[in-house]
């Protein structure tokens, strides 16, 4: 595949690595100083170009985004913070008659971690536990609870009964009994670690997803932009692992 990668930050260069290692080619390149104002985003540069990387920040994945949706290019987006405007992205990927695949993680154990959440989450409900959720990333990260956390919520409200809605800011006080409590710590350079929480009078169980680094991340997207080339549409990693 010939690749442009929009962000080279630290995962874009992971991404970069993962991609040449499986024999992708990166074409082009951009970041906040040749393409600070979307210059950059014209049919020239991208006429060679199989499948887009965006990893930039909440701040500017959206224009870039839509930016790319428009030149009719498949995209594989790592970015997380944008997902309040999905209807918006999915509007002018139909409109474009391209493709999509977002995740709030691309790494493959974050995924199956979900999966035994699900599960988790309605065995512990159905005797009587409480739940929360926390996450812990670098001080960097822009922003809070992470894409992740909230997937980990949303999965949770579908699975457990009592659990009607979510708080990401503790105020003062006792805490509705029907709220899932999703924490947030910031702290040096901490990549990324969730724990979800089941708790009763006698005993807690704690399940936690830690990562290492930055590859699973990379390595995940590398191979769901493999897959998504040639399709059309809307696609998540349910879709990938599903086929």
């Amino acid at each position: 595949m010939n690749i442009a990668l929009v962000g080279y930050g630290k995962l874009g260069r992971e991404i970069e690595k993962k991609a040449t290692e499986r024999g992708h080619k990166i074409c082009l390149i951009l970041n906040s100083k040749n393409n600070a104002k979307g210059e950059s985003f014209t049919k020239e540069n991208f006429e060679k170009i199989d499948v887009c990387f965006e990893a930039t920040s909440p701040k500017t994945a959206l224009q870039n985004i839509l930016a790319l949706v428009k030149l009719q290019k498949s995209v594989v987006v790592a970015s997380t913070g944008w997902f309040g405007e999905l209807e918006t992205v999915k509007n002018e990927v139909v409109k474009n008659k391209t493709a999509l695949f977002y995740a709030s993680n691309f790494s493959v154990g974050v995924n199956l971690f979900f999966k035994v959440i699900e599960t988790a989450a309605k065995l512990f409900s159905e005797k009587g536990f409480d739940c929360a959720v926390h996450e812990l990333h670098h001080n960097k990260k822009m922003d809070s609870p992470s894409g992740t956390a909230l997937v980990l919520a949303e999965k949770i409200l579908q699975n457990f009964h009592s659990k009607t809605h979510f708080l990401t800011n503790l105020n003062k006080g006792e805490i509705d009994k029907n709220a899932l409590y999703v924490g947030s710590t910031r702290l040096g350079s901490v990549i990324g670690t969730h724990s979800v929480f089941f708790d009763s009078e006698v005993d807690t169980v704690e399940i936690t997803h830690t990562a290492r680094n930055r590859e699973g991340f990379a390595q995940g997207s590398v191979l769901c932009a493999e897959w998504i080339l040639g399709k059309k549409g809307i696609f998540t990693m349910e879709d990938f692992l599903e086929s």
